[in-house]
């Protein structure tokens, strides 16, 4: 029970009698889906769930019942073919006239309480009651500026592939208690560490004085968490991370690549790098093996596009990960006489790759398909872009963001850190939510104090150092973690500055 959330949002309270009262799921479920059945004419007619935002929400608790908690014994009810969530249909067809472009208050956010409102000149009445809400989205569904838009491609989905994705989640997250270390890092617990004797408190020897330092006791007199804060990040820090980010999305000048120009530019990259020699300048031979190109025409074109290695059980424990995107595995097939598979291009950094992350924040769910080699690829990643550096007169050249690039400043920076941290200290599920407008979940001092684009783009293109002084994977120096590790240094010199 999230006492925290429930009281900003309807002030509902665990201890309230029609909650504490309530029939078990066991009791409320079969009536449920007797009465979503009761429509569909024994299946002469096809059903379709609408929910607000619900593929994340509804639908996760919809899969956790029926999949997980109970199944085998509570089903979801028959004849439910569609899927379909209005914020979708009115966020993407900007024709829509309760689309936020064609909004003249100037407010944002596609919140169920504020759409209504816009749609209709008054809020919901008894708002986040549970019948009143469904009442309000299917008054919404229902009105002639939305209901020509849901029989659309984008607006509507099948229930079995929102589904398979809910099922695939929930594999891997299962899989990640026992999947091993990505490349780069050691297993928890392997080493050892023992305090100096002179620093050690046990025994009657006591140990040397220990207790914050005069410099962070200072600081705490101020009783600012700006003060503090800027104390174990300071000004400079932040600073160096602002004109990195501005390096990356708004300097540097790039063209768009396919797969396979960017996968050989990489590889070319590497080979300039590596100018094949080694420590003492001898010669460095590399030994593939009797590894060829493995012959993929015969196979249908996404699974040509998209083959992955079996070297790993996940492709993604072996891909870095950026702020900015979703890294997809971009190696070469090869196979070896043993039949095994292998890659001669290197594991790609996915640094010069661009996500756009949705407006919703929501997960796409796709089914990875049945046959037999569906292990060995996989779909098309959304909204993916690739881009290799350029001249600036490049016909093709651009900036990473084309979308009027807001100047990151560390005064920026530090206000994203602070929405953060208000965000985990009020224990919303994401910092989304504090530019709602919805009741009771907006936050003026956080839409005051940073804009919502502002705070978008930070999260999409935030950079600690510049990628081009970085190490290729797998060459000399490389670590699994060197986009952030500078940025960790600093914090922890200043950590042990605060405590003595």
């Amino acid at each position: 029970w999230n006492t925290t959330g429930c009281e900003m949002s309807h002030g509902y309270k665990s201890s309230d009698a029609f909650i504490k009262d309530a029939d078990p799921i066991e009791q409320v479920w079969p009536r449920f889906t007797a009465k979503i059945e009761s429509y569909l004419d024994n299946g002469n007619k096809v059903g379709m769930l609408i929910a607000w935002s619900g593929k994340g929400g509804d639908c996760g608790k919809l899969f956790e019942i029926t999949e997980e908690l109970h199944k085998g014994v509570l089903n979801m009810p028959r004849w439910v073919v569609y899927f379909c969530d209005p914020i979708t249909c009115i966020s993407h067809y900007t024709s829509c006239q309760l689309n936020e472009s064609k909004r003249h208050s100037g407010r944002v956010g596609y919140g169920l309480g504020l759409v209504y409102e816009e749609a209709f000149g008054e809020p919901i009445t008894n708002a986040h009651n549970s019948l009143r809400d469904a009442e309000a989205q299917a008054k919404i569904v229902c009105d002639a500026r939305v209901r020509g838009y849901i029989d659309r491609t984008k607006s509507v989905v099948l229930m079995k592939d929102v589904w398979a994705g809910k099922r695939k989640q929930a594999g891997q997250h299962r899989a990640e208690l026992t999947r091993a270390v990505p490349l780069g890092w050691d297993n928890e617990g392997v080493d050892t560490f023992e305090l100096p004797r002179e620093k050690s408190y046990a025994g009657p020897g006591g140990g040397g004085q220990a207790g914050p330092s005069s410099a962070v006791t200072r600081v705490c007199s101020t009783r600012s968490l700006a003060d503090l804060f800027l104390f174990f990040v300071p000004l400079s820090l932040l600073e160096t991370v602002a004109r990195e980010t501005n390096r990356y999305g708004n300097e540097t000048w790039v063209r768009e690549a396919s797969a396979e120009e960017w996968r050989n530019h990489e590889m070319e990259v590497e080979e300039e790098d590596d100018d094949n020699t080694g420590d003492g300048g001898e010669e460095k031979v590399v030994d593939y093996g009797d590894s060829v190109v493995l012959d993929v025409s015969g196979l249908p074109p996404e699974q040509q596009r998209y083959f992955r290695s079996d070297t790993a059980e996940d492709d993604e424990e072996y891909r870095p990960s950026d702020s900015n995107s979703d890294a997809d595995s971009s190696s070469a097939p090869t196979v070896t006489t043993g039949s095994t598979i292998s890659t001669l291009a290197s594991m790609h950094s996915d640094e010069n790759s661009s996500y756009c992350p949705s407006d919703d924040g929501s997960v796409t769910d796709e089914d990875d398909g049945g046959d037999d080699l569906s292990d060995f690829f996989e779909k098309e990643p959304k909204r993916k872009t690739r881009f290799i550096e350029c001249d600036e007169n490049h016909p093709n050249a651009r900036k990473r963001c084309k979308n009027g690039w807001i100047n990151v400043t560390a005064g920026y920076l530090l206000c994203w850190f602070g929405v953060l941290i208000c965000v985990a200290a009020l224990k919303l599920r994401s910092y989304r939510v504090a530019y709602m407008e919805s009741y009771g979940v907006n936050i003026p001092f956080i839409q005051n104090a940073l804009r919502r684009d502002a705070a978008n783009q930070i999260k999409g293109y935030i950079h600690f150092v510049d990628n081009s002084t970085l190490p290729k994977r797998g060459g000399r120096g490389w670590s699994a973690n060197q986009k952030i590790q500078p940025f960790i240094n600093e914090c922890l010199k200043n950590i042990r500055l605060g405590w003595i």
